[in-house]
């Protein structure tokens, strides 16, 4: 996955954080003797408010929005749909180490109806 994560600046009290996912991917045959699929699969772009200041106790957090853009170089790579969801993430720096979560869902708007509705629910602890 290339995967950059950019902040901007709105004013004194807050930030806008944008994380997109362009994965690049190599998906095996589903039959024997079938060759492998290599390409872009779909994009995922999520925005979150942020404040600038930790909470009392040092937890940083955003929420906003996540849009899955139907970009796969081919069908068998993404979902065929436009998706869309609800998205946040917390996080504290403890010394040396940084533990959070990220959570978000995704629920299809629009695309092909003859692909699987979508609806995707992604929770990612993380220790760093």
């Amino acid at each position: 996955n290339i995967q950059p994560v950019l902040p901007f600046s709105l004013n004194e009290d807050w930030n806008l954080i944008t994380r997109t996912i362009l994965p690049v991917m190599s998906q095996p045959g589903f039959v024997p003797g079938d060759g492998r699929t290599n390409g872009i699969g779909d994009v995922q772009f999520s925005t979150f408010f942020s404040p600038k200041a930790p909470t009392a106790s040092g937890w940083i957090w955003g929420v906003g929005t996540i849009v899955e853009l139907d970009t796969a170089s081919d069908e068998r790579l993404g979902s065929g749909k436009w998706s869309l969801g609800p998205t946040a993430v917390a996080l504290k720096a403890d010394g040396p180490w940084v533990v959070g979560a990220l959570i978000n869902n995704l629920w299809d708007v629009a695309g092909s109806d003859t692909n699987a509705d979508v609806n995707k629910m992604l929770i990612q602890p993380f220790i760093n």
